[in-house]
């Protein structure tokens, strides 16, 4: 099993998940706090809960309040329990479910409660909520799980058990569109098995922003230049870019996968918010009248025969995943097998990193001149896996990757992403 460095290189939007939890830690959730204390995130925000409306830093010769950053992760947070009570969903599966502490308050309330992540974040996370579940037993439970991976998709849903309801935020700008594909299709396959339907407030994520910002009198694109710097605009170290889809082309994936949406307004009526004592009465009312006009989406499965041959885009896991390398006179020749995902790719980055050392390899730009990187058993690669293979490019003296035996499948991806411009296929 990768170690967890190389599982936040391959993966490093766990950084926004801890960045969620201490902007939830600020609105004055307690859980969220004793989360943000133990994750030691002081270094990151202050890890007590606002007592100013204006408190706040300087940016560029402009101030940015914390309000405007900590209340719209904690209206998605709120607005998202609210309607699990209300609705008296008693199965939830969370997708991507980051550090949040909703599992314990659901549990709390007699709800069923699954949470599913990478490692990195499920592991962290279970050991933070365990204290707080012994008195809930069997109510709560955090897996690894990929969205794109079928069989940790299918497995968290066995888990969950019985009719449910998935619920996500902020998930679909993370991923490009054969990701997309594969977590509309995998969600179909569970809502098929298990009836239910699936909860997301993506489609408001950016009308929500603009909404606390207004709230909080803060310059938006400020703002908004200001958090695509913390989570470096959805890149890291290796500079792989995700293109954000526009929702037009995501509700079209969703229709070829076979699932129906329906927008619906979240009711914020009985809301209750850590940070409503911070604002005044006008402010307060002006918060609740926007939240009432967010839209966010019920997403159901069709029947059978409307997602036909969905299925045939996303293959099932048939080769272990993983990968073979061997450094022979300056040429690295990589061999991947299965899926290369956000669960797999550090393993790969953990091959890469023992083959170097065991060849005595101390800086790869001086002693790996070529890439070669076989794809017979290459079944589907995750922007995860994208990322190990362009810091491994990166880290070599080779201009592009020479690529073999890449299917039609994974050369799209290769395409949508932008990556092929970096392969030279053969």
């Amino acid at each position: 099993m990768a170690g967890k460095e190389n599982m936040a290189i391959a993966n490093p939007v766990f950084t926004t998940a801890m960045r969620s939890v201490g902007m939830l830690a600020m609105a004055g959730n307690p859980l969220a706090l004793d989360f943000a204390r133990k994750l030691h995130l002081d270094t990151m925000f202050p890890m007590e809960p606002l007592t100013d409306f204006n408190h706040g830093f300087d940016v560029s010769g402009s101030h940015i309040p914390y309000i405007a950053l900590a209340l719209p992760v904690e209206c998605r947070h709120c607005l998202l329990n609210l309607y699990v009570k209300r609705n008296r969903f008693t199965n939830v599966l969370e997708l991507a479910s980051g550090y949040t502490p909703r599992g314990i308050e659901l549990a709390r309330k007699g709800i069923r409660y699954v949470g599913g992540d990478i490692p990195i974040v499920s592991e962290a996370v279970a050991k933070l909520a365990e204290p707080y579940l012994r008195d809930t037993p069997g109510k709560a439970d955090y897996v690894s799980l990929d969205v794109t991976n079928r069989s940790s998709m299918l497995k968290a849903a066995d888990l969950c058990g019985g009719e449910m309801v998935l619920i996500s935020s902020g998930l679909f700008s993370y991923l490009q569109k054969a990701e997309l594909r594969a977590l509309f299709e995998n969600v179909r396959e569970i809502l098929a098995l298990h009836g239910g339907s699936w909860i997301t407030f993506d489609c408001a994520e950016d009308a929500l922003q603009k909404l606390c910002a207004r709230i909080a009198g803060c310059n938006l694109s400020l703002l908004d230049t200001f958090l695509k710097r913390y989570d470096q605009d959805l890149s890291d170290a290796s500079g792989l870019r995700i293109k954000v889809e526009d929702l037009e082309t995501i509700k079209g994936l969703m229709r070829e996968a076979g699932l129906k949406i329906e927008p619906f307004r979240m009711n914020a009526y009985g809301l209750e918010l850590g940070t409503e004592h911070l604002m005044s009465a006008e402010t307060n009312d002006a918060l609740r009248r926007g939240l009432e006009e967010l839209e966010a989406w019920k997403i159901t499965a069709l029947a059978e025969s409307s997602s036909g041959s969905s299925r045939g885009s996303h293959p099932h896991q048939t080769v272990s995943p993983g990968a073979h390398m061997e450094l022979q006179d300056g040429i690295l020749t990589v061999s991947l097998r299965g899926r290369i995902d956000s669960m797999s790719a550090p393993d790969v980055l953990e091959v890469w990193k023992k083959t170097l050392e065991e060849a005595g390899v101390v800086d790869g730009r001086k002693s790996v001149k070529e890439l070669h990187i076989q794809c017979e058993d290459l079944a589907y690669i995750s922007s995860a896996g994208l990322r190990v293979l362009l810091m491994m490019l990166k880290r070599s003296s080779a201009r592009t990757l020479r690529m073999s035996g890449v299917t039609r499948n994974v050369r799209e991806i290769f395409y949508n992403t932008g990556f092929d411009h970096m392969m030279d296929f053969t």
